[in-house]
């Protein structure tokens, strides 16, 4: 009655990649703002373009740490699950065995 949850953590394996993949992104989008900031007079609206683009940064940082928090929190949840379950499996071997012994003598 084991049951395993691979699938589960087959799709944060993906998300972890993905966040990855966000790390260049912000990157990215963090040089072009200091590219932008390091002009040499830059004009109001490339200073407003660039504030919004360090928001950005900021705002994807805060997401990517969310779900790493959250990946972490199920990571432990889907261990106590299969905890239980072994322990379950346990008992329910153990009370067998125990029948059977009763059974025998």
């Amino acid at each position: 009655m084991k049951i395993k949850f691979f699938p589960v953590l087959l799709l944060f394996m993906i998300i972890l990649s993905c966040s990855n993949n966000e790390s260049s992104q912000i990157d990215n989008i963090k040089r072009k703002a200091d590219g932008i900031l390091c002009l040499k007079s830059p004009q109001k609206e490339q200073i407003k373009e660039a504030q919004k683009l360090y928001k950005r940064v900021k705002r994807l940082r805060r997401s990517k740490e969310k779900i790493k928090e959250r990946i972490s929190y199920h990571q432990q949840k889907i261990i106590n699950i299969d905890e239980s379950f072994t322990l379950l499996d346990n008992l329910l071997t153990s009370e067998l065995e125990d029948k059977s012994d009763i059974v025998n003598r």
